[in-house]
C-alpha cells in the first residue's frame, strides 16, 4: 500500500503488482475491508517525511483492528516508492523491501523513539501507545506475541503490558456497553453493593411472583403457539403450571429461595407423573415452610364482588389477563436473574488479570446483555 497513483505506477512498472494507494485521502475502513477481500497481508510503503509517519499510525490501527496482519517499509530520507522504483532495477526493489519490512511495533518505536530520550515520561507515554495499538488486534493469540516483542524491545515487563493492555480491554468494552468501567475505589464498592441490593429485591420479588402464579394458577389451561415436527407453528393447549415448568428447566433456571424451589420441583414431579396438582396439596403440605406459604398466598387473594359487573362497573381480573400476566412474569423473572448475572460478572471483569479469561468473561458479559436488551424488549421497556 502506498499514497499515490504514481508509487502504483512505478512500483507495477518494476514488477510489484500487487499494490494499491489511497491517493492522499485519509484511509477508510471500507477501503481496509475491500483489501481484506484479497488478502489478510499488507505491507505499507512509507518515505521518511516525520509528520506522515505519525498520520500513518491511525491508519496502522485501523487495519489491525480488522484482523489483518500489516507490515511497514522506510524508506530512505528524500525518497519515497516512486522515486526509488526509478532509480533502483526491479531485483533490489524487491531485495529492499524484503530486507526493510519491520511489524508495526519496531515501526512504532522507531518513529516515536527518537523524541523519547533519557525522559521516562516519555518513554511511559510511547509504551502506552503502542499498548494502545495492541489491544486492538482483535486476535488474543497475536496480541500475546506482541506483547512479548514489546517487552523485549522496550525492556519493560511483560505482565505490567499485560496488565495494561486488560485495562484498555475494559474501557473499549465499557464504551461499547454503555456502562462505565472504572479501577475499583470506595465510590464503586458502595455504587455496586447498591445496585446487588436493588437487583436481590427485584429477583425476590419476581421468584415470589411466579410461585404464586404456579400455585394459584398452576391448572388452569392456556393456548400457546408451539412449533410442531413439521416446524410449523401450531396452537397447543398446556397448563399454567407446565408452560412455567417447561421454561424455567429449558433456561436452567433454579430458584434462589429454597422453599419455592421445593414448590417447583414439587410441580415438576406431578407433571412428569402426569397428576394434577390442588391448592390442598400445598396448604396441607408436611413441610410446614411450603404450607405456610401457600396459606399466605390464598389469603392475600382476594374477589371482587358480582355487585361490579351488575352495575356494568367492568374491570379486568388477572384470570382474564392470565397469559399476559404469566408471559410476563417469566419475562421479568428472567431478566432479574440476568441482572444478578450481569453484576457479578462486572465485578470479575474488573479485577481478572489472565487475558485469556478476561476475554471469556468479556464476551460472556456482551452475550448476556444482548439477551437482556431481548428481554426487555419483550416486556416493552428500555433496557
Amino acid at each position: 500500500m502506498v499514497e499515490g497513483y504514481t508509487d502504483v505506477i512505478s512500483l507495477y512498472q518494476a514488477g510489484v503488482e500487487n499494490v494499491v494507494a489511497s491517493s492522499g485521502t485519509s484511509l477508510t475502513e471500507g477501503q481496509i475491508r475491500l483489501i481484506k477481500r484479497f488478502t489478510e497481508n499488507v505491507t505499507i510503503l512509507y518515505d521518511g517525511d516525520a509528520a506522515g509517519l505519525k498520520a500513518s499510525f491511525r491508519g496502522i490501527d485501523m487495519i489491525l483492528k480488522e484482523e489483518m496482519n500489516v507490515r511497514v517499509v522506510l524508506f530512505p530520507q528524500g525518497e519515497d516508492p516512486d522515486s526509488f522504483a526509478k532509480s533502483h532495477t526491479s531485483e533490489e526493489l524487491k531485495t529492499f523491501i524484503a530486507d526493510n519490512t519491520q511489524d508495526f511495533i519496531r515501526f512504532k518505536t522507531s518513529v516515536l523513539i527518537k523524541e523519547v530520550g533519557n525522559d521516562p515520561i516519555k518513554k511511559a507515554e510511547l509504551i502506552k501507545d503502542i499498548v494502545g495499538s495492541i489491544a486492538i488486534i482483535p486476535d488474543q493469540i497475536k496480541r500475546s506475541v506482541y506483547t512479548k516483542e514489546c517487552s523485549s524491545l522496550l525492556e519493560i515487563s511483560e505482565q505490567a503490558l499485560i496488565n495494561e493492555t486488560n485495562k484498555i480491554l475494559r474501557k473499549n468494552f465499557s464504551s461499547h456497553s454503555n456502562q462505565p468501567i472504572s479501577e475499583i475505589e470506595t465510590d464503586y464498592i458502595a455504587e455496586n453493593q447498591e445496585k446487588k441490593e436493588n437487583v436481590v429485591d427485584d429477583l425476590k420479588h419476581w421468584e415470589r411472583e411466579t410461585i404464586r402464579l404456579l400455585i394459584t394458577f398452576g391448572e388452569e389451561i392456556i393456548t400457546v403457539e408451539a412449533i410442531d415436527e413439521n416446524e410449523e407453528t401450531v396452537s397447543q393447549e398446556i397448563s399454567v403450571a407446565f408452560y412455567i415448568i417447561s421454561n424455567i428447566n429449558t433456561d436452567n433456571i433454579k430458584f434462589e429461595n429454597e422453599t419455592y424451589q421445593k414448590i417447583a420441583d414439587l410441580f415438576a414431579e406431578k407433571i412428569n407423573n402426569v397428576e394434577l396438582t390442588s391448592h390442598q396439596d400445598f396448604t396441607n403440605h408436611s413441610d410446614s415452610d411450603i404450607s405456610q406459604l401457600a396459606i399466605n398466598i390464598f389469603t392475600s387473594q382476594y374477589e371482587l364482588s358480582p355487585n361490579w359487573e351488575k352495575h356494568k362497573i367492568f374491570t379486568v381480573t388477572e384470570e382474564k389477563q392470565l397469559k399476559k400476566a404469566i408471559y410476563n412474569t417469566m419475562f421479568a423473572f428472567k431478566k432479574s436473574k440476568l441482572k444478578r448475572l450481569i453484576i457479578e460478572n462486572q465485578g470479575k471483569i474488573k479485577v481478572e488479570t489472565n487475558e485469556e479469561i478476561l476475554n471469556q468473561l468479556i464476551q460472556e458479559q456482551i452475550n448476556l446483555k444482548k439477551i437482556d436488551q431481548q428481554l426487555a424488549a419483550k416486556l416493552g421497556r428500555v433496557s
